[in-house]
C-alpha cells in the first residue's frame, strides 16, 4: 500500500515496460493512500459512477486511506 516491495519502490512500467525495456516511472507511495482516497472521492462524485455508491458510504473506508502510512 505504501507503492514498495520490501524496501524496494515499484516500477510501473505500462505496456512493455518493466520486464519488457520500456522504461517507466516509480508508484507513488501514497498511490494506495491518500491518492486511492483521493480517486474514490472523485469517482464517486461523477457522473461515471453507474452503482449506486456515494461517498458518505465510504467514507470511513477513505478516511482511513486518507490516514494511514500503507502499511499491512
Amino acid at each position: 500500500m505504501n507503492g514498495q516491495m520490501g524496501s524496494t519502490q515499484i516500477t510501473m512500467g505500462g505496456m512493455g515496460g518493466g520486464m519488457m525495456g520500456g522504461g517507466g516511472t516509480m508508484m507513488q507511495s501514497t498511490a494506495g493512500t491518500s491518492g486511492l482516497a483521493s480517486a474514490m472521492t472523485s469517482f464517486l462524485g461523477s457522473a461515471m459512477n453507474r452503482s449506486t455508491l456515494t461517498t458518505t458510504n465510504m467514507q470511513t473506508l477513505i478516511n482511513q486511506l486518507s490516514t494511514t502510512n500503507g502499511a499491512i
